[in-house]
């Protein structure tokens, strides 16, 4: 089974059932939203994911500040991230992993919306950049289109505008 599959399977059970499935809702997944009960099952898999030692000498990163560069290498890299580089994540579960606290958090989104590397909204962080400097094969950019697919249209309507202003 590849990602993409399991992604297209738990899409069509949600679309289908409306989540309503003959197993037990494990308890951790009660009160989460449709979307991240789906992604929580393909997050529960390992997962690796590879950062260009490039981005050490990126301008643009060595201009952040050191609590900058921890968010920025946290939203790369935490559990949540997936192929479309858009995921649903709380303020206070990013602030409990990286110890960092809301109001630096919620500064440095300001800074990295600014430079349109990546912003915070309704819950979700949207890496602008992220499908550009991934090398996908066909079962990535499935998995990619299949998470497009289960955003919250609000969502999606805001990345349309976003993507619409550059």
């Amino acid at each position: 089974l590849t990602k993409a599959t399991i992604i297209s399977v738990l899409h069509a059970r949600a679309e289908h059932t409306a989540l309503i499935s003959p197993y037990p809702t494990p308890q951790r997944w009660r009160g989460t939203s449709a979307f991240n009960f789906m992604i929580q099952e393909i997050n529960d898999m390992d997962v690796k994911r590879s950062i260009n030692t490039r981005m050490w000498s990126d301008k643009w990163f060595e201009d952040l500040t050191p609590s900058q560069k921890l968010l920025w290498i946290y939203l790369l890299t935490n559990q949540m991230t997936n192929m479309l580089g858009v995921y649903e994540i709380s303020l206070r579960k990013i602030s409990f992993e990286t110890g960092l606290n809301n109001e630096t958090i919620t500064k440095a989104f300001e800074g990295f919306e600014r430079d349109r590397k990546a912003f915070y909204t309704d819950g979700f962080v949207v890496l602008t950049n992220w499908l550009k400097n991934q090398s996908l094969n066909t079962n990535m950019k499935v998995s990619a289109l299949t998470t497009f697919d289960l955003l919250p249209k609000t969502l999606k309507d805001r990345l349309k505008i976003k993507a619409s202003e550059g």
